[in-house]
């Protein structure tokens, strides 16, 4: 089945045993970011903002929580060995190697046009 990571985080926490499984053909990950807009009038906050959510304390609630590998590494500390192990966080090259991260269409555009479309129909 397909599921976002808290739910597995979730589901462990309840006695499931449950796990993601890495397929031959990879599996669909996706990343967020944060951007900081050019016309902000409020950088400093902008700046607080990313700092908290690269600190360690955010970062392992995420971790911990909700199950996510997070771009920061200053939590890893935190973790156990079969923590560190069970997240694929001992071979980060290896993880990124069997993930399939989709790009953007060339033709955007079209795809949000069309999308729109659909939703409005």
């Amino acid at each position: 089945m397909w599921g976002w990571l808290p739910m597995v985080a979730s589901l462990r926490k309840e006695g499931m045993d449950i796990r993601y499984g890495m397929p031959k053909e990879r599996a669909i990950a996706w990343f967020s970011s944060y951007i900081i807009s050019k016309d902000t009038k409020v950088v400093p906050a902008c700046h607080a903002f990313l700092d908290w959510v690269l600190d360690e304390k955010f970062a392992m609630a995420m971790t911990r929580d909700y199950g996510y590998r997070m771009t920061t590494t200053v939590h890893v500390k935190n973790l156990t060995p079969a923590e560190i192990k069970e997240m694929q966080l001992d071979d980060i090259g290896g993880l990124v190697s069997k993930l399939f991260i989709q790009e953007l269409p060339e033709n955007l555009n079209d795809w949000v046009q069309a999308w729109s479309e659909f939703k409005s129909a």
